[in-house]
């Protein structure tokens, strides 16, 4: 599991959180929340999937493709949802989990009341937008404005991002 210790418990947001527990079908990990030493500790459990750090070296470019399609759809989700902040999405390679059976992707938002890790949506998307075109970078087949099509796309599509890509099945995993 994953877990984030809050210094001020007033900066956690109750229906945030609550708001979190009914989200894993859209692609945000369920949140407990302990008490520890007085402060705040909220967890993840991500131990059925994988780092998507992890998993660039085993499926392929067209698995790859549906995978950044479905990151797109849960920011979608996220900035629809009007209880949530994308601002408090951890956008990181390492922090971006997926299914390896399925390629169902889940990402961590943090309930808090208050931007905790981008100062603003244009930071965080800027941020995400880097961290797709890094992950990119482990096909070399694969062109960044082939990658770049599908960020945009994803940003302003109306139902979700381009609906032709999907994975391959049964998933194809690179053996190299």
């Amino acid at each position: 599991s994953i877990s984030y210790i809050l210094e001020d418990e007033k900066i956690f947001y109750e229906v945030g959180f609550k708001v979190l527990q009914n989200q894993e079908k859209y692609g945000l990990l369920k949140c407990g929340k302990l008490s520890q030493n007085g402060k705040i500790k909220l967890i993840y459990g991500v131990s059925k999937y994988k780092p998507l750090s992890a998993l660039l070296p085993q499926i392929s470019q067209q698995n790859f493709l549906f995978v950044v399609s479905r990151i797109y759809d849960i920011i979608k989700h996220v900035e629809e949802n009007g209880f949530l902040r994308c601002e408090n999405i951890e956008a990181n390679i390492d922090r971006i989990f997926v299914d390896s059976e399925d390629l169902s992707v889940y990402m961590i938002c943090l309930p808090v009341n208050t931007v905790s890790i981008h100062k603003d949506t244009q930071l965080f998307h800027e941020n995400l937008k880097q961290v797709v075109l890094k992950a990119a970078e482990s096909y070399p087949g694969l062109k960044s404005s082939e990658i770049l099509s599908l960020i945009d796309n994803g940003k302003c599509a109306e139902n979700g991002i381009n609906k032709e890509i999907k994975p391959k099945w049964p998933v194809e995993r690179d053996h190299t």
